[in-house]
């Protein structure tokens, strides 16, 4: 079943005004990574949204004002017996062999319907090692606390 969706707000950010889009079963992943991707440029608005500028796919999302090369991931929450955890993929079976593309990984762990950012982690790829998809639990600190970006500014 087709529909249109329209975003107010940008993920309830204040004046990012309205996007609209065709929402269908088979593109809803597509749909929350590029809601991700529209929050970062609006977070971020001197980033350099790589997917716009270069047609076709492009091995990462974005380049920030510092030359920094950015991708973008989303997870909405899974719940366990000991609190949420979101988990990210960062490189799919068929993106192995080139490995990470990035320098830093931007992690935005999303609320239940994906319709909200609740926090952000910018997790460089220099502290990743040989991780192909990492885990973040609803708890203070863990071990990638020290990466979240300040969340009240969400």
């Amino acid at each position: 079943d087709k529909g249109t969706r329209v975003l107010k707000d940008c993920l309830s950010l204040g004046g990012c005004g309205e996007v609209s889009f065709e929402e269908t079963k088979e593109n809803l992943s597509f749909y929350q990574g590029r809601r991700g991707e529209m929050f970062y440029s609006f977070r971020y608005p001197s980033s350099r949204d790589m997917n716009k500028e270069v047609s076709g796919t492009h091995p990462y999302d974005f380049e920030d004002s510092d030359g920094t090369r950015v991708n973008v991931k989303t997870s909405k929450p899974h719940y366990q017996d000991n609190g949420l955890k979101w988990s990210f993929t960062l490189l799919s079976p068929k993106k192995l062999k080139k490995g990470h593309q990035c320098e830093v990984y931007s992690c935005l762990c999303l609320s239940d319907n994906g319709k909200s950012v609740l926090k952000e982690y910018r997790i460089p790829v220099s502290v990743l090692g040989a991780r192909r998809a990492i885990h973040i639990y609803d708890k203070s600190g863990g071990q990638w606390g020290s990466y979240l970006v300040d969340a009240v500014s969400l």
